[in-house]
């Protein structure tokens, strides 16, 4: 073996086992052969419920308590004020940049942007908590 791939192998592999795509359950990546950053897709089944914040960013809630946050690259109109959005997609998973459309009002067409973990301030945490919702914001 050459010392090029000697050393270049273990870089490969840790690359390879990202956490954030490879051993998170919410994700399936969309293109394991992809040299760019890979495309994270959220599998649909694993979506509890979604959260608009406002017409920039939307938060999904996943089965096991992890929330996702979508910051949208552009403002999408109405996305807030009607409350919800649809999309169709012929997989299994919902991925940065797919289209999301608004289902009511403005029938907007807005591109999705990438998704990012999400914690949740720790203030609301401790509201929820003191409001007597052991679980949290998460569930």
């Amino acid at each position: 073996m050459s010392l090029r791939l000697a050393i270049a192998l273990p870089v490969i592999l840790a690359l390879a086992c990202s956490p954030a795509v490879t051993t998170n359950p919410d994700f399936r990546q969309a293109d394991p052969n992809a040299t760019t950053s890979p495309k994270r897709c959220l599998q649909i089944a694993r979506i509890y419920r979604s959260e608009i914040v406002d017409d920039d960013t939307i938060l999904f809630h996943m089965r096991g308590g992890a929330i996702w946050q979508n910051q949208l690259p552009q403002r999408c109109y109405g996305l807030r004020m009607q409350g919800g959005f649809g999309y169709t997609t012929p997989l299994d998973r919902l991925c940065d940049l797919d289209l999301i459309q608004v289902l009511e009002g403005s029938r907007s067409v807005c591109g999705l942007g990438r998704f990012e973990a999400y914690e949740p301030p720790r203030d609301l945490e401790a509201n929820a908590v003191d409001a007597g919702d052991e679980d949290g914001p998460t569930r």
